[in-house]
């Protein structure tokens, strides 16, 4: 027999015994089961719900907006209609209708209770999210609960159903309205002088009732 040919059949055989131990690490003994990793439906951003959603204040008919889709720390919220819709009016909490509320044109910008001051009339406003003061459960009564202690809720200001108006914190003990004058944000809002509006007395009334569209 020629070398070439016994090369041959030495090349042809060392193939074979490569095949044959591939195939015992690619399937599986005979009884066995294969396991295939498969990807979990449930990953989503940590703190972040996958479910968006409108705000929507019965009263006046508006929705929790960013103001202009401004984002950045310090960017108004107000209501504007409904209808115009978009990812600045869309929001999310971190677990249920409780924890952070984020906003889907950025979901790590969270609806902020001004400093953490729990007074009548503190601004909320778009904040990066991570705080304490960013804290909201939405109540079976629809009224959106300022985690911060002493019972504060999310209220259009003055019980103003005009599209602009700002959002701020109003005590929930008082269910009576306000029948103050409620400011509306500038076109420009500068946040070195945005101070929060004067207090409104009369508490959290029906424009601080919230329900999820």
């Amino acid at each position: 027999m020629s070398r070439l040919r016994r090369d041959h059949r030495a090349l042809v055989a060392g193939l074979g015994a490569t095949l044959l131990a591939l195939s015992l690490l690619v399937w599986p003994a005979a009884g066995a089961t294969a396991q295939l990793e498969t990807p979990d439906r449930n990953d989503t951003k940590v703190g972040v719900n996958a479910n968006y959603y409108q705000l929507k204040n019965p009263d006046s008919g508006l929705c929790l907006t960013l103001y202009n889709g401004n984002t950045f720390d310090g960017a108004p919220l107000v209501v504007m209609p409904c209808s115009q819709g978009g990812k600045s009016m869309s929001w999310a909490f971190s677990a249920g209708n409780a924890g952070n509320l984020s906003t889907q044109a950025d979901p790590s910008r969270c609806a902020d209770v001004l400093n953490g001051v729990t007074a009548d009339g503190t601004s909320v406003l778009d904040w990066t999210c991570g705080s304490t003061n960013q804290q909201w459960t939405l109540t079976n009564g629809g009224r959106l609960l300022s985690g911060l202690s002493g019972g504060w809720c999310l209220s259009i200001y003055g019980d103003n159903p005009a599209p602009g108006t700002i959002v701020v914190l109003m005590s929930c003990l008082n269910e009576g309205g306000s029948a103050s004058p409620a400011p509306s944000v500038s076109p420009h809002p500068s946040l070195s002088s945005s101070p929060s509006p004067s207090p409104s007395p009369s508490g959290a009334g029906d424009y601080a009732k919230w329900v999820i569209s």
